[in-house]
């Protein structure tokens, strides 16, 4: 083995704890828009709470930020780009979209969380957090919402081979 020779100055990294599915106030950190692709990715960090700042100490304990949302305004999605939209709008006074997606950085909104397996390229299952819908911060503060279901394969799928072909993904 190759010595590495700033080992002692490495911070070893921490326990990190999976989030729980749950509601959660999140602030969006950033805005992508994928235009051919037609959907923005919005990066969000946890706001408040046990666990706030959730994917900022990730990114520093992994390199990787993991709070992204796909928020497709096609056609097709445009209902569901509305009601994003709106929620942001509700959870911030005086906010109003104006198409430029900058303007997102900064803002609030709801969002329930769960985990979802999914396989890894060893074959073996693995979990990671997604988003499983969208609400107002006033929803989420006051409870109204329903905590989403663990996403799981079932056992017999684990040890097929998997061979995607992502190209008509919007991301």
């Amino acid at each position: 083995m190759e010595r590495i020779e700033n080992w002692n100055e490495i911070k070893e990294s921490g326990n990190s704890t999976m989030l729980k599915p749950d509601g959660y106030i999140v602030k969006i950190t950033d805005v992508k828009d994928v235009q051919d692709k037609k959907y923005l990715e919005i990066h969000f960090d946890i706001a408040q709470g046990e666990f706030k700042a959730y994917f900022e100490q990730l990114m520093a304990q992994h390199g990787f930020w993991a709070g992204k949302y796909c928020a497709s305004y096609g056609e097709k999605a445009q209902n569901l780009f509305k009601r994003f939209i709106s929620c942001i709008e509700r959870s911030n006074t005086g906010y109003t979209f104006n198409f430029d997606e900058t303007t997102l950085k900064g803002k609030f909104v709801g969002m329930t969380l769960t985990q979802e397996e999914y396989i890894k390229q060893d074959g073996s299952k693995g979990k990671r957090t997604k988003v499983a819908k969208i609400y107002d911060v006033a929803d989420i503060e006051n409870g109204n919402y329903k905590i989403p279901d663990v996403i799981t394969i079932p056992d017999q799928v684990q040890n097929v081979p998997v061979v995607a072909d992502d190209s008509d993904l919007p991301f």
